[in-house]
């Protein structure tokens, strides 16, 4: 349950932000998030676990989400008393509606990097070795990509993107025969 409520506040906090800092993209804090969360599985193996026995690293985990908990507790409040509804009405008709055919493309793009990240596991777990420690390539480049689409629009160029994946499809296809 604590895995859940902490993987599920992303899109919260970003509405939240949003609703306090108008001028600002909330999307910067996905890049941000994803960018601890590399440096967290890169230096976890080599900093974390061989100096500080499970006990610690469970207490540690314990602190660090109550402090998430008052943090979040803190943004809602902040949130709460710093938004009228003028600006959500001005804010909210300032931006159509995306259309169907886009918020497809969107799911269908998200979608595409967590298969291929699963293909990548299956990959290895099944064909080259069940070795936690091969994960951790193919896991970087994976919140890599999600940090550099989400810090700031000059990384993210989508005919690029919609280039690429088909070839890296087609890669992937004649590497696995």
């Amino acid at each position: 349950m604590p895995y859940l409520l902490l993987s599920t506040t992303g899109p919260l906090m970003q509405a939240w932000y949003a609703r306090s800092f108008t001028s600002l993209m909330p999307y910067r804090l996905y890049a941000l998030s994803n960018l601890a969360s590399m440096l967290a599985l890169l230096s976890y193996p080599l900093l974390v676990e061989p100096y500080f026995p499970v006990f610690e690293q469970a207490w540690a985990w314990s602190v660090a989400y109550a402090l998430f908990v008052l943090a979040c507790l803190g943004s809602a409040w902040q949130s709460w008393n710093g938004v009228s509804s003028e600006v959500e009405r001005s804010h909210a008709a300032a931006a159509p509606r995306p259309a169907w055919s886009e918020c497809l493309l969107w799911v269908g793009l998200a979608m595409t990097a967590s298969i291929l990240l699963l293909a990548m596991t299956r990959h290895l777990t099944q064909d080259v070795a069940p070795v936690p420690f091969l994960w951790v390539l193919p896991l970087s480049l994976y919140l890599l990509s999600f940090i550099l689409c989400f810090d700031a629009p000059r990384y993210y160029y989508r005919p690029g993107f919609l280039v690429a994946l088909p070839i890296g499809g087609a890669a992937d296809r004649l590497a696995g025969h």
